[in-house]
């Protein structure tokens, strides 16, 4: 079979035209590739810089997050007291709720003896009349003695 380049003779490349070609192209090619180094360099410089932040940011995360734990633990006692001062203050005031109705009812028996008192002061009142009358009546009655 016959090749291409036979046909169309400048198709084909010499041995040592392909060797220059390839050549060429190894030199385009090691160029970028130093070029993508350098950069891959300074990109690692970065990465290095940046992980170095990481660590210390990470240290300062340990230390607040000890210091966390330690206001935990005192936001749970504390919770603890207030769950029990709340119980004792759900107990005063069932008590304050049961005096309560005692006052009212003291309250209620309070007016119920100034409505009486009042009666009464009404009562003592027409009595004072009532003894000047009396008294009047004597002088009176002594004026028409016998």
């Amino acid at each position: 079979m016959p090749r291409l380049c036979e046909f169309h003779p400048g198709i084909c490349l010499t041995t040592e035209e392909k060797a220059q070609k390839n050549l060429n192209q190894g030199k385009k090619n090691l160029s970028k590739v130093k070029k993508n180094l350098s950069k891959v360099k300074k990109n690692l410089s970065k990465v290095k810089k940046n992980i170095s932040k990481v660590k210390k940011n990470l240290s300062k995360v340990k230390k607040n997050l000890s210091k966390v734990k330690k206001n935990l633990s005192k936001v749970k006692k504390n919770l603890s007291k207030v769950k029990e001062n709340l119980s004792k203050f759900k107990k005063n005031l069932s008590k304050v709720k049961k005096n309560l109705s005692k006052v009212k009812n003291y309250l209620s028996k309070v007016k119920k003896n100034l409505s009486k008192f009042k009666k009464n002061l009404s009562k003592f009142k027409n009595l004072s009349k009532v003894k000047k009358n009396l008294s009047k009546v004597k002088k009176n009655l002594s004026l028409f003695s016998f």
